[in-house]
């Protein structure tokens, strides 16, 4: 590493790239570890502004993944689908990630039953010996100190949906350059765009244009002809949920609005309206309280509706179930 450096100082785009790739790897020269992984991503921008395709993908790969965010540790996932589409195109990922949950399992497992009894609570042992080795007088002033919470037991700030959306957008940035380089597409490229597309990952959601890539990176790669059949099969489910959902939307809301126009129309008209009975006992109601003739309506709308009927057949029927079950 370090005689790349040097030959990367002097120019050289060969001892660049290798320099780079070995410092993502974890080869650091005594450097911190985010700190070689920022110096491995200057030195793959550098590449990518002389213009080479694997240099686009690798600075795309950072911000996509938020290598430096995480410093590495963790791979940023999204959504539900991608975790799980993740999954199965890699299934050894699956794989390491329930080997590590089930160590981690096993080791809150052995912690517990080595834990046995709990530890006393300092506080409790603090009152105990003020209660005991005090006098009457030194109760009075006998105060117990709660230990302050620590710094570093605080939970660190969350990361913003902005940061991941901007870090998104600048991920499809470098791999739109490499898809489009001169030199030659890149279907590693095309790929991640189309996935990028699909899901509205930094870029506008579009189908069409996923399918496009999609269909580009298996044109420029044989080696792609499996991966993009799996992605062309859950692009085509993906968009008939899509085209689901969204006319499910469509009906509930037109629903939504015939109900609203109902309502207005039976608020407008009700059923006891033109019944010369009910009209003769909304006047006598009004000259006895007073009311006016909406605030009437008002009142007749909640006692004569339906709800009002039902909770009245309820309270019926429950006071008769209580009598039956006396006698």
């Amino acid at each position: 590493l370090r005689n790349y450096l040097v030959a990367a100082q002097a120019g050289s785009q060969t001892a660049q790239l290798n320099a780079a790739w070995l410092m993502e790897r974890g080869v650091c020269l005594r450097m911190g570890h985010k700190e070689c992984l920022k110096n491995s991503l200057k030195l793959w921008t550098t590449a990518a502004r002389r213009g080479v395709t694997e240099a686009y993908l690798r600075v795309g790969d950072f911000y996509y993944y938020e290598t430096l965010e995480e410093e590495g540790s963790k791979l940023r996932e999204t959504t539900l689908a991608e975790k799980i589409w993740r999954r199965i195109v890699y299934p050894e990922v699956a794989l390491v990630e329930g080997k590590v949950l089930l160590f981690k399992f096993i080791r809150i497992i052995l912690k517990k039953i080595r834990s046995g009894k709990m530890e006393p609570d300092e506080t409790i042992t603090q009152i105990d010996t003020c209660s005991s080795s005090s006098s009457s007088h030194d109760k009075e002033t006998c105060k117990i100190t709660v230990p302050s919470i620590s710094s570093e037991k605080q939970l660190p700030p969350t990361k913003s949906q902005a940061d991941t959306n901007e870090n998104l957008a600048t991920a499809a940035l470098y791999y739109r350059q490499a898809a489009e380089h001169p030199n030659g597409n890149n279907p590693q490229a095309h790929f991640n765009l189309g996935f990028m597309h699909e899901w509205g990952m930094g870029v506008k959601q579009d189908f069409p244009l996923a399918k496009r890539h999609y269909d580009l990176a298996a044109s420029f790669s044989s080696d792609a002809t499996i991966v993009v059949g799996i992605a062309l099969w859950s692009l085509n489910w993906h968009m008939t949920i899509m085209q689901w959902y969204l006319d499910g939307m469509e009906k509930w809301n037109e629903w939504r609005t015939r109900e609203e126009e109902d309502d207005d129309e039976i608020s407008e008209a009700m059923w006891w309206d033109n019944i010369q009975w009910v009209d003769d006992m909304k006047a006598s109601l009004e000259d006895a309280l007073g009311l006016d003739t909406e605030e009437m309506d008002v009142i007749f709308f909640h006692v004569f509706s339906l709800e009002s009927l039902l909770i009245v057949l309820l309270t019926f029927l429950l006071s008769f179930l209580v009598q039956r079950r006396r006698t």
